[in-house]
């Protein structure tokens, strides 16, 4: 079964697909078929979004996954692994990096990035994965996460939106502690 319809039937969200579009290209024809999906999980709104496209990868497409807050914060956020490449630098001339910060760079508002990174919980989520959080000024009421690969389960969904809830309830808690010191 497609891993979105098993979505919906499980939490029970909007389904549209919409029709594919067929390119060509100077390297043969591709068909591109995006699917969105919106899902109402608790008091959580959450919209997925997967562009698919046959021709190009075996593998299938990575996921966005946007988390929907109620009211739009204030800070920007950004959390991505490093490269192999700042890996090594970090590791050769040192940087005092531990923990996470040796695996995924954090920018944004530092007392916020120090209350998510508290959280023992996200970390152990966190390890091993390859994914794209961020909280863009430009959409400040959604949280994005973006994986570099498909998610092929519903296990790994589950993963992905506990990653979500926690940073939700991170940048709420963070949102809420600035509006009381202002």
């Amino acid at each position: 079964m497609n891993l979105l319809k098993e979505l919906t039937e499980k939490y029970g969200g909007c389904y549209s697909d919409n029709t594919s579009t067929e390119i060509d290209t100077s390297i043969g024809k591709i068909t591109f078929n995006p699917e969105n999906r919106r899902f109402t999980i608790g008091e959580s709104v959450l919209s997925l979004e997967m562009n698919e496209d046959d021709g190009t990868s075996s593998n299938g497409k990575p996921f966005k996954i946007e988390l929907h807050l109620n009211k739009a914060n204030q800070s920007e956020l950004e959390i991505f692994p490093k490269s192999r490449f700042q890996q090594m630098r970090n590791s050769v001339f040192g940087n005092g990096s531990t923990g996470m910060h040796r695996k995924f760079s954090f920018r944004g508002d530092e007392i916020l990035i120090v209350n998510i990174i508290s959280s023992k919980s996200f970390l152990r989520l966190l390890e091993n994965e390859k994914i794209h959080i961020r909280i863009d000024r430009n959409s400040l009421e959604t949280i994005q996460l973006t994986t570099h690969y498909p998610i092929k389960n519903v296990e790994k969904f589950e993963k992905y939106l506990n990653i979500l809830s926690i940073l939700e309830k991170k940048v709420i808690q963070f949102f809420m502690t600035s509006q009381i010191a202002s």
